[in-house]
């Protein structure tokens, strides 16, 4: 049974019930509650999660070392997390979820995400002052990161 929420327009007076799945996958849902969702007891609600883009980076780390390991290894299977999730997961203890992040990273670096842009071949393509300041912002996440 999936928890709900209710929500009562007071103009209409119509009830509307959206399920924690639905919260947590809606990317105008808060980080914050993206943070809460997190902890959920319910898978599907924990993997909307991992796959919002909303999810803070310091969610999405702790994610990366849920006990859940079909989530670790779906996240791991994401190649739009971020770098440093990713590297994390690629470390983890079990080896199937180390070897699927270490292909999604592979998959990464040769630019065959989809098309999409990528940290890697986005810094490759910056030059001069754009370069730098890009390093310097990515210098700047990372120590986010470990302090998450």
């Amino acid at each position: 049974m999936s928890s709900c929420l209710q929500f009562t327009n007071e103009k209409s007076g119509d009830k509307r019930q959206f399920s924690e799945e639905y919260i947590a996958a809606n990317k105008l849902t808060p980080a914050s509650t993206l943070a809460i969702l997190s902890k959920s007891s319910n898978f599907e609600v924990r993997l909307a999660v991992a796959e919002n883009i909303s999810t803070s980076l310091c969610t999405l780390l702790e994610m990366a070392r849920d006990k859940d390991i079909d989530l670790r290894f779906t996240m791991a299977e994401n190649a739009n997390l971020p770098i440093s999730v990713l590297t994390i997961l690629s470390e983890d203890d079990n080896p199937y979820i180390a070897c699927q992040a270490e292909r999604t990273l592979s998959h990464i670096r040769k630019g065959s995400s989809g098309g999409q842009v990528n940290v890697i071949s986005f810094t490759r393509r910056a030059s001069g002052v754009a370069q730098q300041g890009i390093k310097r912002l990515f210098q700047t996440l990372t120590g986010i990161a470990k302090v998450c």
